[in-house]
């Protein structure tokens, strides 16, 4: 079973222009989790759903 781990952001604990703060994007086949919604992620996270 593989799965594929992408980092929406990592800056902590504050956002800056291009890393928002920590989110992850778990994917396996069709399913994505969004986990560790920080500040910032949920444009990152609609690109990269979106890309896949």
């Amino acid at each position: 079973m593989a799965f594929t781990v992408t980092v929406l952001g990592s800056a902590t604990p504050y956002p800056r222009p291009g890393n928002p703060c920590s989110g992850y994007l778990l994917g396996h086949g069709a399913t994505k989790i969004w986990l560790d919604a920080g500040p910032g992620t949920p444009g990152t996270a609609c690109g990269s759903a979106a890309s896949s």
